[in-house]
């Protein structure tokens, strides 16, 4: 018999929120996502081991154009015979209160699909799993902390939806007097997957949850109470009862890797988590393979890697693989990171030069960017307008990038130019808008500027950048 294991989803990038919806659910069951859109893994032509295809795009003519022969469920968002709710979908939850149908309508029509092509998938994960997934919007919390990494007062929200998801699985076990309906391995896995999953998705709220208390920082950058406590002791879960539970399922389930992934995500932060983090990352690739969908397991890898300087070594060569793999902007810039830290400017301005076109070539097309690719553009011509003065002495390029991020800032956070966050979030879009705004700082940005222009003898441009910081 062959489990549903991994998918990958083929898009255009113009519908977000619809591709949101659908990625998410198959990671909430432990399906693994691979994605593929313009500019990520078209160019390399790699081989993966994808079970199943979904595509999505705006028009029939451009899908036929990136049509293969493996199993898939192709989605026009334009055409007619789709409900208007899901083809303006956005993350606004009003908006997917009022799409719950039709979505539940769209995820049984691929499923049915996918067991066409010879794929089993348990009943339970559509007639249970996907109920609850939709009830509580789990989307959103999910993008959120996705996109917004960041001390936040909207991780409150991240950390409720997540435990609503938690009391309604906890729920439906309790109707089915401790046996998921159609009693089968798979069907057990996939709903104690999830379980563990929202929970492991509570805590990571609980980390970026702002809270006035958790104000100081220590050696390692962590942020901690008046006593020195790490934000760790505001957990909703105990990472060793989250632990305990993942190698249980590990002991009955040893051939879904993606559990090995979870045990890693569990244990990432944790302060003694290290080891079997590392541990459990390494088992999951040794599993998967030389698979462009492993790029982000590598990459989770080189972030734990990172938070030790003696392993940096070990953080390069783990971003390395994950920009080898599959060559988007966050694995690019990653490996920019890795160059600096070894003082090799050449490489260092080259791959963020990589990572600044490859967005570029998706805005450029008007397509609109993610919060977190807008955060990673600013962040890249950030780094290149300061480090072009800083090391290089260059005050004809730092002027260049320094001017180019405040105008992209303008237009496309500020103003929201090509309705990036309107087209995401709906009529909620100011506040994530406003929340984007408030994670770039240009204070250094606005120094480097200030410099640069004096060494030109530029006074009057320099005096307008020394009065912003």
């Amino acid at each position: 018999m062959k489990y549903l294991r991994v998918i990958k989803i083929i898009h255009d990038r113009k519908n977000r929120g619809l591709y949101n919806v659908i990625a998410e659910f198959f990671r909430f069951i432990g399906v693994f996502v691979l994605e593929d859109a313009p500019g990520y893994l078209n160019d390399t032509q790699k081989i993966d081991d994808t079970q199943f295809d979904i595509y999505l795009y705006e028009n029939e003519t451009d899908l036929l154009s990136v049509l293969n022969e493996k199993p898939h469920y192709s989605i026009i968002v334009n055409n007619q015979k789709l409900n208007t709710g899901i083809n303006n979908l956005t993350l606004q939850e009003t908006v997917l209160v009022n799409a719950k149908m039709d979505l539940h309508k769209l995820f049984k029509s691929i499923f049915n699909e996918i067991q066409k092509s010879g794929i089993i998938v348990p009943a339970n994960v559509i007639g249970d799993l996907l109920p609850i997934y939709l009830n509580v919007n789990i989307v959103i919390a999910a993008s959120n902390l996705q996109y917004y990494r960041i001390l936040s007062a909207m991780h409150e929200k991240s950390k409720n939806i997540f435990q609503d998801a938690v009391k309604e699985l906890n729920a439906l076990y309790n109707v089915t007097n401790g046996v998921v309906r159609e009693d089968t391995a798979q069907a057990e896995f996939h709903y104690y997957y999830s379980l563990l999953y929202c929970k492991y998705k509570v805590n990571l709220a609980c980390w970026f949850i702002k809270n006035g208390e958790y104000n100081r920082r220590r050696g390692d950058g962590e942020l901690c109470d008046a006593n020195g406590f790490r934000r760790e002791v505001q957990l909703q879960y105990k990472v060793f009862d989250l632990v305990e539970g993942c190698r249980k399922l590990l002991a009955k389930y040893p051939q879904e890797p993606n559990l090995y992934v979870l045990l890693g995500l569990i244990t990432e932060r944790a302060s003694d988590g290290y080891s079997i983090c590392v541990d459990a990352y390494t088992r999951a690739l040794q599993s998967i393979g030389e698979q462009p969908y492993a790029s982000h397991v590598y990459y989770w890898l080189g972030w734990v890697h990172e938070k030790y300087k003696e392993n940096i070594f070990e953080a390069k060569r783990a971003y390395s693989k994950a920009y080898l793999l599959q060559k988007k902007y966050r694995n690019t810039y990653k490996v920019a990171v890795m160059y600096e830290k070894e003082n090799n400017w050449p490489r260092f301005f080259e791959y963020l030069k990589k990572c600044k076109a490859e967005l570029e070539t998706v805005f450029a097309k008007d397509i609109p960017l993610d919060p977190l690719e807008l955060d990673y553009y600013c962040k890249v011509c950030l780094l290149l307008c300061m480090r072009s003065w800083q090391y290089l002495n260059d005050a004809d390029t730092a002027i260049q990038y320094g001017e180019e991020v405040l105008k992209f800032f303008k237009l496309h956070i500020k103003n929201d130019g090509l309705g990036e966050f309107q087209r995401l979030y709906g009529n909620e879009y100011t506040f994530y808008q406003r929340e984007s705004q408030n994670r770039i700082s240009f204070k250094h940005v606005h120094e480097t500027l200030a410099e640069a222009y004096r060494s030109k003898d530029d006074m009057v441009n320099s005096e307008l950048h020394r009065a912003q910081y």
